[in-house]
């Protein structure tokens, strides 16, 4: 099994172990977490250092049914994964389902494991998209989806308004600044300039989050920009 070589920033790390991101870009690093040890270990060296953070707090008053609160979540979130485990068989363990789907426990969670049941739609040839519910942030327009690109597919060069997280699920691509396999997070913005073209064997299945549009670059997509908005 290859590892990831390409991790999420650092920023992105400590800001999901504090819980300050938002919602798609916390199922993003959530899944890119399971497929990739080192990001993984740096989380849990934030999480260890807030917690000795916390030690040095000053305590505050809580209210009087604060404890049993606490013990009903803690009971419900006890049954809740009682449940998820006694819906895997034998045959059908955690274990196994993560090495037959391309999809990580988290998203899997998120969306379910049957990707046939997404609405696919068509972008240009070998290009096929689904779109996952990301809401808006931070007076943005957050767009999460699964792109899923056949062997051996050239994409439309371009640049980006915004931020583009990329997210590979199955499969490889190249652009310019290198080869991103399963777990290898990429995140790009108006200072990179790239086409990616999918490896030839598997399709590529990636997530890919942005907050902006892309922007077309090539002669032709110049040409394009102004009648599409992707």
């Amino acid at each position: 099994m290859t590892l990831p070589v390409h991790h999420a920033p650092e920023e992105l790390l400590f800001d999901y172990a504090r819980g300050a991101l938002n919602a798609p870009a916390s199922l993003m690093i959530e899944t890119h977490l399971a497929l990739d040890p080192e990001s993984r270990s740096h989380v849990e060296d934030y999480d260890c250092i807030g917690g000795l953070l916390l030690e040095d707090l000053e305590p505050e008053p809580v209210s009087s049914d604060c404890f049993q609160h606490l013990l009903a979540r803690l009971e419900r979130e006890s049954e809740e994964s009682q449940q998820e485990q006694s819906s895997d068989t034998p045959a059908d363990s955690a274990g196994d389902r993560e090495a037959d789907s391309p999809l990580p426990r988290p998203l899997r969670r998120y969306i379910g494991s049957d990707l046939d049941s997404l609405s696919w739609r068509r972008v240009i040839n070998g290009l096929e998209e689904a779109d996952l519910d990301a809401g808006e942030d931070d007076g943005k327009q957050w767009r999460l989806r699964l792109m899923w690109i056949a062997p051996d597919t050239k994409m439309p060069r371009h640049t980006h308004k915004g931020t583009e997280y990329t997210l590979v699920l199955q499969g490889a691509y190249r652009d310019e600044n290198g080869r991103y396999g399963r777990g290898d997070i990429q995140v790009a913005d108006a200072e990179i300039d790239h086409r990616p073209v999918s490896e030839p064997g598997d399709p590529c299945l990636c997530l890919v989050l942005t907050d902006a549009p892309l922007q077309l670059t090539g002669a032709f997509g110049r040409f394009l920009n102004p009648f599409i908005r992707y």
